[in-house]
């Protein structure tokens, strides 16, 4: 699992263990896609913010979360 979402996500109450557990997967799966390996990068944490932004919209499943983050930065709504 990712560190980045679980830095990220434990600042916020809002989520659980479950939840985080969600994040990094719908994380784990838009760093692969997006081809970003290195996860010390930028972008690493930048996709993590988008993907718990997503989340605090209500999105909940980590696909759709993965997908959603890859839309938006790859520049299509």
């Amino acid at each position: 699992m990712s560190e980045v979402i679980h830095a990220l996500a434990r600042r916020d109450v809002s989520f659980g263990p479950e939840d985080i557990a969600v994040l990094a997967a719908g994380l784990e799966s838009a760093l692969t896609n997006l081809h970003i390996k290195n996860r010390n990068d930028p972008a690493t944490t930048a996709v993590a913010k988008l993907i718990i932004q997503l989340a605090r919209d209500g999105e909940c499943d980590p696909t759709r979360l993965a997908t959603r983050a890859i839309e938006i930065v790859r520049g299509s709504s």
